[in-house]
């Protein structure tokens, strides 16, 4: 069964049964999926939506957000999530690419971006869609579209994810079965729902017929910990980000209220074997897991830290269904499996010629299978699972009238794994450089998104480059992790 069909069996069911809580109030699967058949009901009349149509959602964290995104699904129609803060460029760049037949905005955007020949509206009261009469869905196919997830590409521009409604119920059934859920499991994310890490585990409790709890962000961690510590939350999934500041700041609070939690899944990118040594010892009754993939991936491999305690730096062994390799000239890690995307949207080259999935991650294999990430060959940066795109980030800062020249690239990072920084020719160095750092940062705010400007600045007097003059981003980067310079 698909994760469509999943949700109506558990409304039908188990009708009373809860399956999301936020601060204002609680959804039983029954009154959700309720809301679900009205919403694509009043999007049918309204937009003459049908199968294979395409819908952008901007959303937070928010019951509205899912009731649009499975609203969409009764209606066979592709979802393409886009975060809340999405800025005009990203959203037109998407559009063009994807051609949607409607934008629709959470009530709480302050500000409704319009793109020429696409509709949109704000998402609207519950009074203005509840008189409908509740959509009955038609069967949807396990290969028909699901989501199309924008993620950096390594040219340049967002590339779209074709993910069909097999690979993303076989992805959240995975993590089910490795992670050992259970259908009395109670969550608390704080995770983007428009990302896939967020998304997977509001799969996992359709599957389970289990509760979430809804928070719109880790802004304020106490809020997170008191959660836990009230609603009686049995796990969380977590960036290895979120888990340094619950740690460094928090640590005692957390310690508390998370005594009881069964399980913790970490994912976005790999976390230092210390960082989980300490978790391990924080927690000594909770199961910590951690799995890796991609948004073109998901869940390639997994790891049970507490049962492998001599392989706190993998990231585990792929499941049943799921085969990795690595490249035999450069060690790129590469997959293969049900957890695959169907492509990008528009690319007929979005695999190796026989069939597999290039990562750009660089990795090891130990005697064992079990899969270590050590760096990266393609043009991404990973900051805390966001994927920066170094050429975009670098069209926009030659474009500032004091800089000649830059570079683009990840440094390493305690917290967030990698982040972005720049080196920059300019015509005179200035007496003082903070100022034009703070200059050019005011400038990436106006055409990019807020992770994707660079954290630091440095002036070079050359650039690292091939013959042929293209960016040597890793000789970039050991030369600022050495001190940087000229």
């Amino acid at each position: 069964m698909l994760i469509i069909d999943e949700l109506e069996r558990r409304a039908s069911d188990s009708p009373e049964r809860p399956f999301i809580f936020t601060d204002e109030r609680e959804w039983k699967y029954a009154d959700f999926v309720h809301e679900v058949r009205c919403y694509a009901s009043y999007l049918k009349s309204k937009y003459d939506m049908h199968a294979g149509d395409r819908v952008i959602l901007c959303f937070p964290n928010e019951v509205e957000y899912l009731i649009a995104y499975f609203a969409c699904w009764y209606l066979g129609a592709a979802v393409l999530p886009v975060d809340f803060d999405v800025r005009e460029q990203s959203l037109e760049s998407i559009s063009k690419d994807a051609s949607p037949k409607l934008i629709v905005y959470s009530r709480k955007r302050a500000s409704v971006i319009s793109i020429h020949g696409v509709a949109s509206e704000v998402f609207p009261t519950c009074d203005k869609y509840q008189d409908q009469s509740p959509l009955n869905r038609e069967k949807v196919p396990g290969d028909a579209v699901a989501l199309i997830m924008y993620t950096s590409g390594t040219t340049g521009s967002p590339k779209g994810v074709i993910l069909n409604h097999s690979t993303v119920s076989y992805t959240a059934r995975m993590i089910v079965g490795w992670a050992e859920m259970k259908s009395d499991n109670c969550e608390a994310t704080v995770l983007r729902l428009t990302h896939s890490f967020g998304l997977g585990h509001v799969h996992c409790a359709i599957l389970l017929g289990s509760s979430l709890y809804l928070l719109d962000s880790l802004r304020e961690p106490q809020k997170l910990i008191k959660t836990i510590e009230e609603y009686s939350i049995t796990s969380i999934p977590a960036t290895p980000a979120m888990i340094h500041l619950l740690l460094t700041y928090h640590k005692q609070q957390f310690q508390h209220a998370a005594r009881k939690l069964q399980f913790i899944i970490i994912n976005t990118n790999p976390i230092s074997s210390d960082l989980v040594q300490e978790l391990l010892n924080l927690l000594p009754e909770t199961r910590i897991y951690m799995y890796y993939g991609l948004t073109e991936a998901s869940r390639t491999t997994y790891i049970a830290y507490r049962e492998c305690p001599d392989k706190l730096e993998s990231v585990g062994k792929p499941p049943v269904g799921v085969e990795i390799r690595l490249a035999s000239h450069s060690n790129e890690v590469q997959i293969k499996g049900k957890n695959v995307m169907s492509g990008y949207l528009g690319d007929p080259n979005s695999f190796t010629k026989d069939g597999w999935f290039a990562t750009g991650d660089i990795g090891n294999l130990d005697e064992d299978g079990f899969l270590y990430i050590t760096g990266r060959i393609k043009e991404q940066i990973n900051m805390d699972g966001l994927k920066i795109n170094a050429i975009e980030v670098e069209r926009v800062i030659n474009r500032h009238p004091q800089v000649k020249e830059c570079i683009v690239f990840g440094v390493s990072d305690p917290v967030t794994f990698e982040k972005v920084v720049a080196a920059i020719i300019v015509e005179k160095v200035p007496d003082q450089p903070r100022a034009l750092y703070s200059d050019i940062k005011r400038w990436c705010k106006q055409h990019l998104e807020l992770h994707q400007i660079p954290r630091d600045f440095q002036i070079w007097s050359e650039l690292p480059k091939t013959d042929s003059g293209k960016p040597k981003r890793l000789e970039a980067r050991r030369r600022w992790e050495n001190g940087g310079g000229a």
